[in-house]
């Protein structure tokens, strides 16, 4: 249970954050409204009911009650209360505010059943679990303001079969979005957070982290316009409490836009140092820095027509399966790819691997059933010959010459792909139109795949 308290603190406020409230001259069955479009933010939401509405001139009281259902246990019933600033000028316990309305919310705590409630105190230390304001421009947009307050589970001295540890030094969001919720400007603030209870003793801690958004088209936490930026100064994977990798100086980075007919998302991550604990792992990569790039992109679709796409594929029927979804997207797609970048950097040299591969869907946009095409021989080669990549590899000796890795890649079947030099390990590979090529020589592929036959 307390697992799921974690959950619904972090999913409450989140959801919530998108609603237009009211101002002084609203009525209550708008805010009946509001509460029945709140259903719609989140999956996990399956009803939203008004328990309550007091009406002021400066300030109006409301009770709800949310059902959760998050899909491990039976749903419940979450109690939040509403306490409703009327505008222009509004003074809060949050300071000074001036719009159309500033709503605090906040959890019920006292609607709980006296075990929820005894589990939410400890599990909060007896503070607000969270406290949301936002309030309503003249414009209608929705300056946020989130804290989450410090939390720790610790069930590793009980007797449960799965021992779980979680501590969270808080968390925090500034934002501004819409009353739709499809864009958010702002930042998020994370405290340093710890979960243990992992397979085989393990545990990960992260040291606070920031990320700044800027999403000019959102929908359904999808980002499909704009980007986010990401710093985390340390972080740990551990075993037993002993470290056994940091990684230092973590940038993180999402940009997705429509660019020449194309929708284009990027994602990209950096670390400065990466330390072992294994001293052989130690030496090699010592003053070693990583950065991994991935692109991808789809031609033929824009913005609109991908969000209609998902739309779409939300609608609950008999045929709303993953093999009909990816027939909606096959047709909507004519042309897609992907690039990967990963690069470890040490003094000594570099090691590299790229991979590019574009898909050319022309050929089968007339196929009524893809996923049936597909599953046939015939269909399957046909999609195959739709492919077009390359994939390099350039990994320098001096990161692989103590390690394990260097006896497999001088051994079949590595060494039939890869070069050997005096400094490195190099490979290169071409697929185009259903022909394979490694190192100049051409590899069967098909006849591999058992596709080639009459």
């Amino acid at each position: 249970m307390k697992k799921i308290w974690i959950s619904l603190i972090i999913i409450i406020p989140m959801t919530w954050a998108g609603l237009t409230w009211l101002a002084s001259n609203k009525t209550e069955d708008l805010f009946n409204n509001n509460i029945k479009q709140s259903t719609g933010i989140s999956d996990y939401i399956s009803s939203h009911q008004p328990t309550s509405f007091q009406k002021g001139f400066f300030k109006s009281t409301a009770t709800s009650s949310l059902t959760m259902d998050i899909k491990v246990e039976t749903p419940f019933q979450v109690p939040l209360n509403h306490d409703i600033y009327h505008g222009p000028i509004m003074l809060t316990p949050n300071g000074l505010k001036f719009g159309s309305a500033y709503i605090l919310t906040t959890l019920d705590i006292a609607q709980l059943s006296p075990k929820d409630q005894t589990e939410i105190n400890a599990i909060f230390n007896n503070e607000t679990p969270f406290s949301l304001g936002s309030t309503t421009s003249l414009d209608s947009n929705i300056d946020i303001t989130l804290q989450i307050s410090p939390l720790q589970i610790d069930d590793t001295t009980t007797s449960s079969e799965s021992p779980f540890f979680l501590s969270l030094d808080g968390y925090e969001v500034e934002g501004t979005t819409n009353s739709d919720g499809t864009m958010f400007h702002g930042v998020i603030k994370t405290g340093k957070f710890i979960i243990g209870g992992l397979q085989e003793d393990f545990s990960l801690e992260m040291h606070p982290s920031t990320t700044r958004f800027n999403v000019t088209d959102l929908y359904q936490g999808m980002i499909l316009n704009g980007l986010l930026e990401g710093h985390v100064s340390e972080f740990h994977v551990l075993k037993n409490t002993n470290q056994i990798l940091t990684l230092k100086n973590l940038t993180f980075g999402s940009k997705t836009k429509e660019k020449d007919k194309y929708w284009v998302s990027d994602i990209s991550f950096q670390s400065d140092q990466i330390l072992f604990s294994d001293p052989a792992l130690a030496k090699i990569f010592s003053e070693a820095s990583v950065n991994f790039y991935n692109t991808g992109y789809t031609k033929g679709i824009n913005i609109q027509q991908y969000k209609k796409l998902l739309e779409n594929i939300e609608q609950v029927d008999e045929s709303n399966s993953p093999m009909v979804q990816l027939d909606r997207l096959i047709k909507e797609i004519t042309n897609a790819g992907v690039t990967l970048l990963m690069e470890i950097n040490t003094p000594q040299g570099s090691s590299i691997i790229k991979l590019a591969l574009d898909s050319q869907l022309h050929s089968i946009q007339n196929i009524t059933n893809f996923s049936e095409h597909m599953a046939t021989p015939e269909g399957m080669k046909k999609f195959i010959k739709t492919l077009k990549g390359d994939l390099s590899v350039q990994l320098d000796k001096s990161i692989v010459s103590e390690s394990g890795l260097e006896i497999i890649l001088t051994s079949p079947p590595a060494n039939q792909f890869l070069n050997e030099s005096e400094t490195a390990f190099t490979g290169k590979a071409f697929l185009d139109r259903g022909e394979l090529t490694v190192n100049d020589q051409t590899i069967p592929l098909l006849d591999m795949l058992g596709l080639n036959t009459p």
